[in-house]
């Protein structure tokens, strides 16, 4: 995904990763339970004790633990990979990138 400015609220029921790519992000993340399997965003901020925060640069690779709520932000356009579980927020853009003849 591409990051620039503050992300969404996102949660999920189980462990997600994130690679920084390109740039410098910061993922902060206030404790809350998850509703639902998959990867899921959220009305608004949520409630909950914080749990602290994530700064990584290019190459660093950050745990979003289950049930965590988290954002992404970025002062400057940078690139992040998720690794989730397929589902409504799932961008399948593989055939579009790869060329496969």
């Amino acid at each position: 995904m591409r990051a620039e400015g503050a992300s969404p609220w996102f949660t999920a029921r189980h462990d997600e990763f994130a690679l920084c790519l390109d740039g410098t992000v910061e993922v902060p993340s206030p404790g809350t339970r998850a509703q639902h399997r998959k990867a899921t965003g959220l009305d608004g901020a949520p409630d909950g004790p914080r749990m602290g925060r994530i700064k990584a640069g290019r190459g660093h690779l950050a745990l979003l633990p289950e049930g965590a709520a988290y954002r992404i932000a970025a002062v400057r356009p940078s690139v992040v990979l998720f690794q989730s579980i397929d589902g409504p927020l799932t961008a399948h853009k593989w055939a579009d990138i790869c060329q496969t003849d």
